[in-house]
């Protein structure tokens, strides 16, 4: 049987601050943080779902560049 997902309306704070931080670095992608379309994201055809804090859809190279610039530092760190 497939596990259920259960809605979680909080988001962590460090997603928050690296959302805000992409904004203002010139990120032009949309970003979803809204639970259904989290949800989207976390369902596939296997069995395995894991709902993600936020999804990130980049409209250029140069807003993947932003996105791993930005998240470089928080790789390895206990943030994440």
């Amino acid at each position: 049987m497939i596990p259920q997902l259960t809605e979680k309306d909080a988001l962590s704070p460090v997603v928050l601050a690296f959302i805000d931080a992409l904004r203002r670095s010139g990120f032009t992608g949309d970003v979803e943080t809204h639970y259904g379309g989290r949800l989207i994201a976390a369902t596939d055809n296997s069995i395995y779902q894991v709902t993600p804090q936020a999804v990130l859809f980049p409209r250029s190279q140069a807003d993947v560049q932003c996105i791993f610039q930005l998240a470089t530092p928080l790789l390895g760190s206990d943030s994440i």
